[in-house]
């Protein structure tokens, strides 16, 4: 699989991102999935539904930060559609190293439109964390908070559990800065597509070509460098 970088991308890898990314990345949010394993039609075009294996990880990676050694934590595309053994099962066959069961993690992607801040959630998330205390819960995209909002309703009850938190996708370096003052950083760990998350009222919408036709950057480096920024501020 080929990734082009525009000229956009390129400017700011060589000039906010190049320094500053370490030698060795651990990527803990990727995906890896095979068409063959649908049972139906996707309930969302994101990924467009395409064939990505670990290979193209390796592929696009070399594009898009180059002479880094980057490692991956995967799952399948979390959508219905998907036939979950299957997709599984392709999964577990590209693992490296095989048998590194004693490493894994629950990695959780919150659904509704409020994430963290839905009551439903954050009771069902208490619920987790005290009883499987030994558990490693991850919270996919900072808890799905996508929007600064959601996270300042969230916080008082999540700071109290058992939870660790991903930061794909997040784009929005507000978001880092109360989360790290919340939790620390040594619970954060830190997106194949162009354009941004953008948080508007109580929720928060992905802004695409088809909805901002100027030039957008890979969204892996929008989040790379809120990231940063937080991070050299700190």
């Amino acid at each position: 699989m080929e990734i082009e970088l525009n000229e956009l991308d390129r400017r700011i890898w060589e000039r906010e991102l190049a320094d500053w990314l370490p030698e060795k990345v651990f990527d803990f949010h990727s995906h890896i999935q095979h068409s063959g394993n649908l049972s139906g039609p996707g309930t969302e075009g994101l990924m467009g539904y395409v064939d990505l294996s670990a290979k193209d990880l390796d592929d696009v990676y070399r594009t898009l930060v180059p002479g880094r050694s980057v490692r991956y934590l995967v799952t399948h595309f979390p959508d219905p559609a998907y036939d979950t053994t299957s997709a599984n099962r392709y999964d577990v066959a590209h693992e490296r190293p095989p048998g590194s069961y004693s490493l894994m993690v629950v990695l959780l992607h919150l659904s509704k439109s409020r994430a963290a801040a839905d009551p439903e959630n954050l009771e069902e998330l208490s619920w987790y964390s005290q009883n499987f205390p030994r558990a490693r819960l991850v919270l996919a995209h900072c808890a799905r908070c996508f929007n600064p909002w959601t996270l300042e309703l969230a916080l008082p009850k999540l700071r109290k559990l058992n939870l660790a938190y991903d930061t794909a996708a997040v784009c929005d370096g507000e978001i880092f800065e109360e989360l790290i003052a919340a939790v620390g950083p040594d619970l954060i760990s830190s997106t194949l597509f162009r354009g941004k998350y953008v948080g508007i009222g109580e929720s928060w919408t992905f802004v695409t070509g088809d909805s901002f036709p100027w030039r957008r950057a890979a969204a892996i480096y929008e989040e790379l460098r809120a990231l940063a920024l937080r991070l050299l501020e700190g």
